[in-house]
């Protein structure tokens, strides 16, 4: 195993222990992370820890050991889970503050190093059919005209004194320090850029382009995940059941990231293939 694996390892291992630390002081010391609502916290102190302890830290781990295993999965989960620290993490430090905003910014910078570290272990897919590499940029295109028009229409509605949630249901006057209003601006800034910098790099062959298609599939699969698991949970513990709005969205969600996980396989396939192949050679 050679200085940059072990490195990402390290990396990967102290942003999980750092998720876990921060979670076990949560709830010991009763320090509630910053909301300016009733909803906002009930989803940032109860829902966000349970995702991270129920999905993110095991997928992590599961990701360290698959590295470990020299596997070409590992890298995928890892950074997958760091994306979605950095962006989750970066729209709660948009909102209302308090202490937790210093742990916030350590967590966003670790995970990013993270994700900068995995880079390189991505997939590359050189070499590889054009059509694959077609589908999935049609792919990649459609899900960020799509993502985009929603969150589009949440800025504009909020700048004129309304807000507008993924379901397109009008809600009352905006809480500009709430970090759900924000997440537009994180969206366009970090997910918006990646999504056409795949969609180039595939159509060009490039081992750029399939790296990045991998960080946006894994990233899409995170947070579909976190949506359509905290959706119904939420219903469930305040209301006792999930309502069938609740589960045709999450059905929506699901059959919109299934692409997603299509173009993991097919790109993580790959890099195992040539692996084994280059393996063989030497």
């Amino acid at each position: 195993m050679n200085r940059r694996t072990n490195g990402l390892m390290v990396a990967s291992a102290l942003m999980l222990a750092l998720v876990a630390a921060g979670i076990l002081f949560h709830k010991l010391s009763g320090y509630s992370y910053p909301a300016p609502t009733a909803t906002g916290a009930y989803e940032l102190n109860t829902l966000g820890d349970l995702f991270e302890l129920g999905f993110s830290i095991p997928v992590g781990l599961i990701g360290l050991w698959l590295i470990a295993r020299r596997s070409a999965w590992g890298p995928v989960l890892v950074a997958g889970v760091a994306a979605n620290f950095v962006y989750n993490y970066l729209m709660a430090l948009t909102g209302v503050q308090n202490l937790w905003t210093f742990f916030w910014t350590v967590k966003v910078s670790l995970s990013a190093l993270v994700v900068i570290l995995a880079w390189d272990h991505l997939p590359s897919a050189e070499g590889t059919r054009p059509g694959p590499r077609l589908a999935i940029s049609g792919y990649l295109l459609l899900i960020a005209l799509i993502f985009g028009k929603m969150m589009a229409q949440r800025l504009l509605a909020s700048a004129d004194g309304f807000t507008v949630d993924m379901a397109m249901v009008r809600l009352g006057p905006v809480d500009w320090r709430d970090p759900a209003v924000r997440d537009p601006i994180v969206f366009f800034t970090l997910a918006i850029p990646m999504m056409p910098t795949a969609v180039v790099g595939l159509l060009r062959g490039s081992a750029w382009g399939a790296k990045a298609a991998t960080l946006c599939s894994t990233f899409l699969v995170c947070i579909v995940t976190l949506v359509i698991v905290t959706g119904p949970i939420k219903e469930i513990l305040e209301k006792g059941a999930t309502s069938m709005a609740m589960i045709s969205m999450s059905g929506i969600m699901v059959a919109a990231v299934l692409p997603a996980v299509a173009s993991l396989i097919w790109l993580t396939r790959g890099e195992a293939k040539a692996s084994r192949t280059a393996g063989k050679a030497a």
